[in-house]
């Protein structure tokens, strides 16, 4: 990925995820990436599922989880 924004054979890149994360570590943990050096990089604190519509559909689908495991005991 690097390469290729460095070379513009991609024009930019975002993640919410890189293949190797922070780890606490302590307070001198630093991360290392070349893409961090690339002005059309872009990287989110892995927050990609953090928005509304997403947390209300994973409490629905928690719900049912919880009802159909009631239902099966009830039977």
């Amino acid at each position: 990925m690097y390469e290729a924004l460095k070379s513009g054979k991609i024009g930019g890149y975002a993640s919410d995820v890189m293949e190797e994360e922070l780890v606490d570590e302590g307070l001198d943990t630093k991360f290392h990436s070349p893409l961090i050096e690339c002005d059309n990089f872009i990287i989110s604190p892995h927050l990609g599922a953090q928005t509304v519509d997403a947390s209300r559909d994973i409490g629905a689908y928690i719900i049912q989880k919880v009802k159909d495991a009631l239902d099966l005991c009830a039977k």
